[in-house]
């Protein structure tokens, strides 16, 4: 099931430009990413304002979530994922046992994001950026 949610950040700009400095220091975390940064899981522990915020609107979403996917929510884990022009990510599973995943643009256009293909069930769903 593919649901969408807004979540207008007032520290958008600061959290993007955070990212795409700690892009250029840090290591890569992922095999799949091509040509980008993917930053080490730990993005929440950030005390970033912008990331704190994202953090509390997340674990909002999942109190509001039906109750049989609460209980099996155990904790939140994020990273950071910057594409320039031409990077991407390769098709990859999640295999964690997650009961959900999702993707937050930072920055919705321009060079640091893009469309983006969910398998559901056998099905490709495209979610372009917003």
């Amino acid at each position: 099931m593919l649901h969408r949610l807004y979540l207008p950040n007032p520290h958008r700009e600061q959290l993007r430009d955070h990212l795409v400095a700690r892009s250029k220091i840090e290591p890569s975390y992922s095999p799949h990413n091509i040509g980008g940064w993917r930053s080490d899981a730990d993005l929440l522990l950030d005390p970033l304002p912008g990331i704190s915020w994202l953090k509390r609107e997340l674990s909002g979403a999942l109190e509001r979530l039906p109750i049989h996917f609460k209980s099996k929510t155990k904790s939140l884990q994020a990273w950071a994922v910057v594409n320039p022009p031409g990077a991407y990510h390769n098709r990859h599973m999640h295999r964690w046992g997650f009961a959900w995943s999702g993707i937050y643009y930072v920055d919705p256009g321009g060079a640091y994001s893009g469309r983006t293909v969910f398998e559901i069930k056998g099905d490709e769903v495209y979610v372009e950026p917003e």
